[in-house]
């Protein structure tokens, strides 16, 4: 049950009817005209994903490009600092499920994955398991990542592979209908001036530092900003703060022999 609201969750011998059930909880969720309720939508649809889904921690996370994304909720900070740090990384199975438009299943993170070598390396220190990564799409657009998780290791049946797919596409018409409704009722800028907009604006700044610092383009510029978290045990959020602040600084890297610059 949620918010009061049962779910009408049962299998038969031939197919699952669990991710029919979140289908049809989230379009009601969706078409909801109660504006009171609005803010607690990200919240209720980490509560039902985890309910259909059997998982023990949620995360939903949106998406315009790889380097710009926005958790815009998650159901424990376990998940937070899983999506913080692939984020940090760039490389994962919610960042490779968003890339690929393919859902990614980890039956054990505590097992070196050769797809994401540093993501397994420092996710093995996380209190969870399993980690699955559905992407969010609508009309041949991937728009974020539904993350799930559980505390023990495990994979997913076929049925829970179809239900994970069912809820995802439910959860990504619920985030298109709740990003419009939000805009509409609090305005652009509102939400523009959310902390998750914040943070990317930081990150944007401190790559144009870099770039500057380093004589380097963009892509060589996050990599260094990137490979520094990693080494320094921090997010991508904490050292463009640092670099934005001017506590932290680059010095370009001599010539080579010869007379060639390294960019970065």
């Amino acid at each position: 049950m949620v918010h009061g609201k049962p779910l009408a969750v049962r299998r038969d011998d031939e197919v699952t009817q669990r991710g029919h059930a979140a289908q049809e909880f989230l379009a009601d969720m969706a078409a909801e005209e109660d504006a009171t309720s609005l803010a607690d939508i990200p919240a209720r649809v980490c509560v039902v994903c985890a309910e259909v889904l059997s998982v023990t921690d949620t995360a939903v996370m949106l998406m315009a490009h790889p380097d710009d994304r926005h958790t815009l909720q998650a159901s424990s900070m376990v998940m937070v600092e899983l999506e913080e740090l692939q984020y940090t990384l760039g490389e994962g199975p919610s960042m490779e499920a968003f890339a690929s438009g393919r859902p990614m299943i980890v039956p054990d993170i505590a097992v070196t994955d050769m797809r994401w070598p540093m993501f397994s390396s420092a996710a093995d220190r996380q209190d969870i398991r399993g980690v699955f990564g559905f992407p969010l799409q609508q009309g041949g657009v991937t728009i974020g990542v539904l993350s799930l998780a559980r505390r023990d290791p495990g994979g997913l049946t076929d049925d829970e592979r179809v239900d994970g797919l069912l809820t995802a596409d439910a959860v990504a018409l619920v985030m298109l209908r709740y990003l419009r409704d939000h805009d509409a009722a609090y305005g652009g800028t509102a939400h523009a001036a959310g902390a998750h907009m914040w943070d990317q604006m930081t990150i944007d700044q401190a790559i144009g530092m870099v770039m500057a610092q380093l004589h380097s383009d963009a892509t060589r510029a996050l990599t260094r900003l990137r490979a520094t978290a990693f080494a320094r045990g921090q997010s991508l959020t904490e050292i463009a703060g640092e670099m934005v602040n001017g506590a932290l600084r680059f010095d370009p890297e001599p010539p080579e022999p010869g007379g060639q610059h390294r960019p970065w």
